[in-house]
């Protein structure tokens, strides 16, 4: 071996060694509770009407959303950090995507004190993107034996770009004095130009996130979500293209018959939820292409197939499931369950979407039934 294919070889094992350190080791905390909520206060007492990009229905759902799904927010904005603060670390932007959510919920409600709790934990996960905007995907010490591959770091991107995308692309509508009460100039440039890194990078992973995701249309769903606000948000054509794509495959999926989305060759309430949700997100973030119609005609059969498993007495069934509950699949050491959340959502939206009495009345009955019951759910 020569000299320069040995200094090739040992330069390829310096940076083989920083990746898997930085991929086993998670960096240190960069941001305290107290440095979370300080930082720049919004002023208090605005008040602002809900604006937007699907209009006054989106808007009266994220109200309505706000006080079934979250009736408090917690003090300090740590909570909004989700599984990064429970870890005690940033172990991936991809474990809080709440605070993409929160943001957008509550700045339609006018609560923008909130709102900054909210955004500035986004702001946290954005500051944890790469130069060169790669996306850290983690885990803790007790979960080391699970395998990290180049497409589930594809996945964690694709999440958090989403839902973070979704969240500026809401907060820009508002006026400049509204927005900064949010965050100032600076720090939502800075998130944007994080995320605008960390849709490039996404980008050169594409192959490897859709193999990963190619078997279920609730992750097809949520990247071409991805690619659709951020492609919109940045004008970024190479973006907005791939949304075909991972439409077409996703649609593939939706038993037009039964009307449910197949996973594992079945149904699964859960994600069924999961993938409505995702719908009327791109549907929100302006996607407006070839899959348009079938994706407004798939989505109401969807949501009726939900509507049904909710009974008259508002008790949410889930027998027959191939993903949750009795299936045996796990996540992060634990039995996957119903987030019934998820379910109401669905069905709510789509209730307000299609004007659909029997999507509403069963979002109702859900919602009586869960202020007694916990979240996650499981009955036959």
């Amino acid at each position: 071996m020569n000299k320069t294919r040995i200094l090739w070889a040992s330069g390829l094992l310096a940076i083989l060694t920083i990746a898997i350190a930085w991929l086993l080791v998670p960096p240190e905390w960069d941001i305290s509770v107290e440095q979370l909520n300080q930082a720049s206060p919004p002023s208090a007492g605005a008040t602002i009407e809900p604006k937007t990009s699907d209009g006054a229905v989106y808007g009266k759902f994220l109200k309505d959303s706000l006080s079934f799904i979250t009736p408090g927010i917690p003090p300090t904005g740590n909570y909004f950090l989700g599984r990064n603060y429970q870890w005690n670390g940033m172990f991936s932007p991809r474990w809080q995507l709440y605070s993409g959510k929160a943001t957008r919920a509550l700045l339609a409600a006018g609560r923008l004190a909130d709102a900054r709790k909210a955004f500035m934990a986004m702001k946290v996960g954005a500051d944890s993107i790469g130069v060169d905007g790669s996306v850290p995907f983690q885990l803790p010490e007790s979960m080391r034996g699970y395998t990290i591959t180049p497409g589930i770091v594809a996945q964690a991107a694709s999440f958090f770009l989403g839902e973070s995308c979704l969240a500026v692309k809401a907060l820009n509508q508002y006026p400049s004095e509204t927005a900064v009460q949010v965050g100032s100039d600076a720090e939502r440039k800075a998130v944007s130009a994080a995320l605008a890194r960390a849709l490039a990078w996404l980008e050169s992973q594409d192959e490897s996130l859709y193999n990963a995701d190619l078997y279920a249309a609730n992750r097809l769903l949520f990247d071409a979500v991805a690619y659709q606000a951020c492609g919109s948000l940045f004008e970024d054509e190479f973006a907005l293209n791939l949304v075909e794509g991972y439409l077409e495959t996703a649609l593939e999926k939706f038993d037009g018959t039964a009307g449910y989305f197949i996973e594992k060759s079945g149904w699964d309430t859960h994600y069924q939820a999961v993938a409505i949700n995702q719908i009327n997100e791109l549907l929100m973030a302006g996607y407006d292409g070839v899959h348009t119609e079938t994706l407004q005609a798939d989505l109401k059969l969807a949501a009726q197939w939900l509507a049904a498993r909710v009974g008259d007495d508002g008790v949410l069934h889930s027998d027959g499931n191939t993903r949750t509950c009795w299936s045996g699949e796990t996540i992060l050491g634990g039995d996957k369950l119903v987030d019934a959340r998820e379910v109401w959502r669905a069905l709510a939206y789509s209730g307000m979407r299609f004007k659909d009495d029997a999507m509403q009345s069963a979002a109702n009955r859900l919602a009586n039934w869960l202020r007694t019951k916990p979240t996650t759910t499981c009955v036959r």
